[in-house]
């Protein structure tokens, strides 16, 4: 670290010259921001998807209240829909709080003062294309490459793809299940009214039948 005042030049930016101490705590900041950024992503992730539980164990309950599960259904989706869109602003927020995070470490001058962000390390083998095992560093065995590492990027690994997906679909289902249940009920409803309208036919006939046979036998 730097001792109490000494200064010294690292980048310019906007015509103002910013040294190593003022450097640290512009550090300090954005590395806070990124740290509380990260953790609002893991309860606002958490909240919904709590809400969207209780909301589908709601309409599973209620299943056969048409009605009420295409309206639950469609709040849903809307719920989903917020969801995708508060994490991708959060996710957003924290990707730019990294960048910049990132322009210090890569600065010559501060890998110069002996500094090393292991959080930067941690990324560049994570985001890597093609991971390999960190070799072995202070005592400690090689640190491999899991399932995790490997398939972290894939769409259906993503929790801001994933899970709003998922509840989209399940809500989807829902209203289709209530449609096929309005048009069994309608179907039905028109079959009983047939057979209404056959057994009503096959009554009078019956009855014009008899007045007839009757008529005549009188004859």
């Amino acid at each position: 670290m730097v001792k109490s005042g000494v200064y010294r030049v690292l980048i310019t930016r906007g015509g103002f010259k910013i040294g190593v101490s003022e450097l640290e705590k512009e550090y300090d900041i954005l590395l806070k921001l990124w740290v509380s950024g990260s953790h609002d992503y893991i309860n606002l992730t958490s909240s919904y998807l709590i809400a969207n539980s209780i909301l589908v164990a709601a309409i599973a309950i209620i299943l056969k209240i048409t009605p009420i599960v295409v309206a639950f259904s469609v709040i849903g989706i809307i719920l989903c829909i917020q969801m995708y869109l508060g994490l991708s602003l959060l996710r957003t927020q924290n990707a730019y709080w990294r960048r910049n995070l990132k322009i210090i470490e890569d600065n010559g001058d501060w890998e110069k003062e002996g500094r090393h962000s292991y959080v930067n390390e941690f990324y560049k083998f994570r985001n890597s294309c093609k991971p390999k095992p960190l070799p072995p560093k202070g005592g400690e065995p090689e640190f491999k490459v899991d399932f995790a590492i490997k398939h972290h990027k894939e769409f259906w690994a993503s929790r801001i793809n994933a899970l709003p997906l998922l509840f989209v679909m399940l809500y989807a289902i829902f209203i289709i299940h209530a449609l096929v249940v309005v048009i069994f009920v309608i179907h039905t409803f028109v079959v009983v009214i047939h057979v209404i309208y056959v057994g009503v036919a096959i009554g009078i006939i019956y009855l014009v039948l008899s007045y007839l046979l009757k008529y005549f036998s009188d004859c």
